[in-house]
């Protein structure tokens, strides 16, 4: 998000689908980096490092979990694996160790500043809301938890999770994600476009975003002057110039309106080569 923050936010995320670096937003947290892989629920690696001045997160795996429906706990531990989380918030330091203890069932040492502590409903409040968090700002499974939230309560949900979401490369996922499940209509792609106006800073989140829509049937006037109203927060103007050049591809013969408005978005570029690069797209 474009906070005017000074932030160094690294996060690394490889999910099924494929994997690779990003830059993230996670507010409270002055470096993040984290490492996951999963096939559907099943956690196959992970490598969680959040440290901010009043809290720090640390997750790692040996072997594999998998979630339980809802994110609520874990539901099994790969024979011979152990997962830890760790949290200290306000002076605080929690700990859960879960091992594998006979099928489908885990075995779990809780503790609070070093100490054995009964892992009760408040111990299980604690990390239900902990394990939620790392699923949401890390992207992972998101593709299952889009689905479900879609199956429960529409599209209109699924915006209001993307809300939660602080991680910027997250909020993209989960976009895309949507726009992968169903197709939107007219006016929620126009939203989609408005929401991200201030919020994504990192143009290849944009660019991706707005490919994203491009695809999508319902993309009509409303929903192709609202990608380029957006394309202007992209910096870079190689990548500004690719989206519009896609943009005039769409652009229906006859609509005056929107060939104006492309005009309008090239005389913003820079580049002669750039602007050139829109007008004879084909």
């Amino acid at each position: 998000m474009k906070t005017g923050l000074s932030k160094v936010l690294t996060v690394c995320l490889f999910a099924l689908a494929g994997h690779g670096p990003a830059m993230a937003q996670h507010d409270g947290f002055t470096s993040v980096y984290d490492k996951l892989r999963a096939r559907d629920s099943t956690i196959t690696h992970m490598v969680v490092d959040w440290k901010g001045p009043d809290r720090n997160v640390r997750a790692r795996l040996r072997g594999t979990f998998v979630i339980a429906a809802g994110e609520t706990g874990i539901r099994s531990v790969g024979q011979g694996g152990v997962v830890e989380f760790e949290e200290r918030r306000s002076g605080v330091y929690r700990r859960l160790r879960a091992t594998p203890a006979g099928r489908n069932s885990v075995s779990y040492r809780y503790e609070v500043d070093f100490e054995p502590v009964k892992f009760d409903s408040t111990a299980r409040r604690w990390f239900t809301g902990l394990l939620r968090e790392i699923v949401r700002e890390t992207g992972i499974t998101s593709r299952l938890r889009v689905e479900r939230i879609l199956a429960a309560g529409g599209a209109a949900a699924v915006l209001r999770e993307i809300d939660a979401i602080e991680s910027e490369r997250s909020q993209r996922m989960y976009y895309e994600r949507l726009l992968e499940s169903t197709s939107l209509p007219a006016d929620t792609l126009a939203l989609i476009m408005r929401r991200v106006r201030g919020v994504f800073a990192a143009d290849r989140n944009l660019e991706l975003l707005i490919t994203a829509v491009l695809k999508q049937k319902n993309c009509n006037h409303e929903v192709l002057a609202a990608i380029m109203h957006t394309s202007r927060e992209i910096n870079d103007e190689s990548t500004r110039a690719a989206v519009l050049a896609d943009v005039a591809l769409r652009i229906p013969e006859g609509d005056e309106e929107l060939r104006g408005q492309l005009e309008y978005e090239v005389s913003l570029l820079r580049s002669p080569l750039e602007r050139r690069r829109v007008l004879t797209a084909k």
